[in-house]
């Protein structure tokens, strides 16, 4: 009977252990997206606050600062991307209170909530602010045609009309990509 014990013993030490292996899938997949979050909160700081420099600096240089639509204008822009990056560095905060070492319940519930957050940020917030930021722009319009000749104008007009389409495809994709991983994440969390 004993012999039976260890030889059931011994097959049971030596299986693969599956759950290790996935466990550190798990924590591989992890540490692959926590580094991804970093860097598109990085990046995304950097280049909102690039462009709040150059419109700040543009519209200083060529004197819109008299309070007249085109001053409307560039408030708004500037205003709306000041906004966006104050919203990623909230997220940004919440991100890194997120505390692996607490227990898997209380992590999954810090979790859940930076998640929710981020969400409510790519539904309600993107949309409205690129829009506000395009109505500061089309304010801009009428400054732009007394300003420029008529064949920069058209330029500045059709460009940006490709401009903001390929910006919205951009924007959407990067939406929809960090999307796709908080539901991967939550998923992740309602198994556990």
């Amino acid at each position: 009977m004993m012999n039976e014990f260890n030889e059931i013993l011994e097959i049971w030490e030596n299986q693969p252990n599956q759950n290790a292996s996935k466990a550190g899938e798990v924590i591989k997949e992890a540490k692959r997206i926590k580094e991804r979050i970093k860097r598109n909160h990085f990046w995304t700081k950097l280049i909102l606050t690039i462009t709040v420099m150059i419109l700040i600096t543009f519209f200083i240089s060529v004197s819109v600062h008299n309070f007249n639509q085109s001053f409307t204008g560039a408030f708004i822009m500037v205003s709306v991307l000041l906004i966006r990056i104050f919203l990623e560095y909230l997220s940004w905060n919440k991100y890194r209170k997120l505390d692996d070492t607490r227990s898997l319940n209380m992590y999954t519930k810090q979790a859940s909530s930076f998640y929710k957050w981020r969400k409510k940020i790519h539904i309600l917030c993107t949309p409205l602010i690129f829009l506000l930021y395009v109505f500061g722009f089309i304010l801009l319009m009428p400054f732009f045609k007394n300003g420029l000749s008529e064949g920069f104008y058209t330029y500045v007009k059709v460009s940006s009309i490709v401009i903001f389409i390929v910006l919205s495809v951009f924007i959407l994709k990067q939406v929809k990509k960090e999307l796709e991983t908080l539901k991967f994440l939550e998923e992740l969390f309602k198994d556990d």
